[in-house]
């Protein structure tokens, strides 16, 4: 299990924290827990490559933490990278398909991809949840920040593991 911290800032501007993101390895597959503002940049200065990201976990819809879902779409769309791009998952509090339905419709059709590419994993707000994916397993957890704020639980087949909150 490798962790990169890509920003651990908040929605104020600074010049020396960028907004939250962390780019976390297990084996294999590549997590990315929250993706706010300039995460797309953060990685590539940490020398990442975002077509390569197998999961994105959201922990809350504030802008803060989501703003780079539109520039994540939109890069994916460009044909050099999705014609190359593997499928992933994006695991977000219940609630995110019509977040998500709202964010696209000032883009239109720009921040569509195909439905081979994509799949959404609504997790239950208020209850703990737990997923068993190949290489990890990941609980999910009501958290106080927001009412569709929940944290993540992530561990690895050897046991180690990793509790990311967001902001609370």
């Amino acid at each position: 299990m490798k962790l990169i911290i890509l920003g651990s800032g908040t929605s104020i501007p600074h010049p020396e924290r960028a907004s939250p993101s962390i780019a976390l390895f297990i084996d294999d597959q590549f997590l990315l827990l929250d993706i706010g503002p300039g995460t797309l940049r953060q990685l590539a200065i940490a020398g990442l490559q975002f077509e390569n990201i197998d999961y994105i976990c959201i922990s809350h819809f504030h802008p803060d933490h989501t703003a780079d879902l539109i520039h994540f779409f939109f890069a994916t769309r460009y044909p050099p990278i999705l014609s190359k791009r593997k499928p992933f998952t994006i695991l977000a509090p219940k609630g995110f398909n019509h977040f998500l339905t709202l964010l696209k419709r000032p883009y239109g059709n720009w921040l569509d991809l195909p439905d081979r590419l994509m799949r959404i994993e609504e997790l239950t707000i208020g209850e703990k949840e737990r997923k068993e994916f190949d290489k990890f397993k990941i609980t999910s957890a009501p958290l106080n920040h927001t009412t569709q704020s929940i944290g993540f639980r992530i561990e690895d087949s050897s046991g180690k593991t990793i509790v990311y909150s967001g902001d609370t």
